[in-house]
Order: C-alpha cells, then sequence, then structure tokens
C-alpha cells in the first residue's frame, strides 16, 4: 500500500549525502517497508499507474517526461512505455513532485494545477 499521508522532506536537508540518505528511507516509508522489497514497491507502482493511468493530468505529465532528458537513460537502457516511464518518475530528482501528485490523486481523484505545474517545469 502506498502511504500518500508521508511527506517527502528529502530535499530540504543541507548536506547533499543527507539527502540520498533520506532519499532512499523516505522511498521505502512511502512504500511501509523496512528494507527495500521488489515485489512490493512493483506491485505498488503497477497499481497506482493502472488506477491513474488514464487520468488526463497524469497523462500529461507522462507524454511530458517521455520527452524529458531526465529519463533518456531509462528509456535507452529499459524502455519507452508508460509504466516504465512512472517508474522513472520515482527517481531522486522527481520523487518528491510525483508523490504530491499521486496524494492528489488519491485523495481528490485530480492533480492541483500546482502539483501539476511543478512536476511539469522539472521534467
Amino acid at each position: 500500500m502506498y502511504n500518500t499521508d508521508f511527506v517527502c522532506t528529502y530535499k530540504e536537508h543541507d548536506e547533499e549525502e543527507d539527502q540520498d540518505d533520506m532519499y532512499r528511507i523516505q522511498l521505502l516509508q512511502v512504500y511501509n517497508l523496512d528494507r527495500w522489497d521488489d515485489d512490493v514497491i512493483n506491485n505498488t507502482k503497477a497499481s497506482i499507474f493502472n488506477k491513474y493511468k488514464d487520468n488526463l493530468d497524469m497523462k500529461e505529465i507522462l507524454n511530458k517526461a517521455r520527452d524529458s532528458d531526465k529519463l533518456s537513460n531509462i528509456k535507452l537502457c529499459i524502455a519507452d512505455d508508460d509504466l516504465t516511464i512512472f517508474t522513472g518518475l520515482f527517481q531522486y530528482e522527481l520523487f518528491n513532485l510525483i508523490h504530491l501528485c499521486i496524494c492528489d490523486l488519491e485523495k481528490s481523484s485530480n492533480i492541483s494545477a500546482l502539483n501539476k505545474s511543478n512536476i511539469l517545469n522539472n521534467l
């Protein structure tokens, strides 16, 4: 289960090393895990993706992400299908932003204009 009550703060830390460590910790916390579990994480991401893949805001985010250089390695090395692009949004640079979008969708079935703008501007 994806934790929508969780607040991402990893980028608010001063030291880059602290930010990296907190990103890893918070990525686990959002999945309610103490240690990495590929099955839980991949199944949860797939479930979220399947639930919102037809949402117009999510489609816009995925289309912009597909054209983004920030996901170029993922597209080159893995694939460029929508689920893979969605998974790429959980990387360090974008995790806090996609998390807010998912929280919006879970709470109201819409992504707020601010959160949508923030992620689109960072792609």
